[in-house]
């Protein structure tokens, strides 16, 4: 929190020491006191008009200006719009956030999305190369029918697939 002095004019009467307390210091009493001052009511009046001002402007410089923009209100100082403002302010942070997290979560789930179907395509072709591994040992089962000669070399052909696996497998 800022410690420069507050200014403060009461006219001829004011008192030069009451009228450069710091804001931290002025902070400090008001918290200790749970008011604001035993000095005129002028003062108190300009000091709770400071003290609403300086909290709004502290508090706009903290937030990100983007998220105000689409509401269209700013902080002017006012007591009665400090409720409207801080409500407003809270329900822009919130949807920013939970915007934020439904973008993350959908990255993730296209993410998975696309590695299960990568996981499918790969499933599909392990099963594609069975089946052609299959056909192979058919087409020349049904070519050997009824010849010794058929029937020995697709035995030395199965024992070779043993020894040597399919080069895609």
């Amino acid at each position: 929190m800022s410690s420069h002095p507050v200014s403060c004019f009461l006219g001829e009467d004011a008192n030069p020491h009451l009228a450069t307390i710091s804001f931290q210091e002025r902070a400090i009493r008001v918290a200790e006191s749970h008011k604001v001052s035993p000095e005129t009511p002028l003062l108190q009046a300009r000091q709770s008009q400071l003290l609403t001002g300086h909290v709004l402007q502290t508090f706009h410089q903290l937030c990100c200006p983007s998220l105000l923009q689409h509401f269209n209100v700013l902080p002017n100082g006012e007591a009665q719009n400090w409720t409207q403002y801080s409500r407003i302010l809270g329900e822009a942070i919130l949807l920013k956030a939970k915007l934020e997290i439904l973008h993350t979560l959908g990255g993730e789930k296209k993410k998975r999305r696309k590695e299960e179907e990568e996981e499918e395509e790969e499933k599909k072709k392990k099963k594609k190369k069975k089946e052609e591994k299959k056909n192979v040992k058919k087409s020349l089962e049904n070519t050997a029918k009824g010849q010794p000669e058929a029937t020995l070399l697709i035995e030395v052909f199965h024992s070779l697939m043993k020894k040597f696996p399919w080069p895609h497998d």
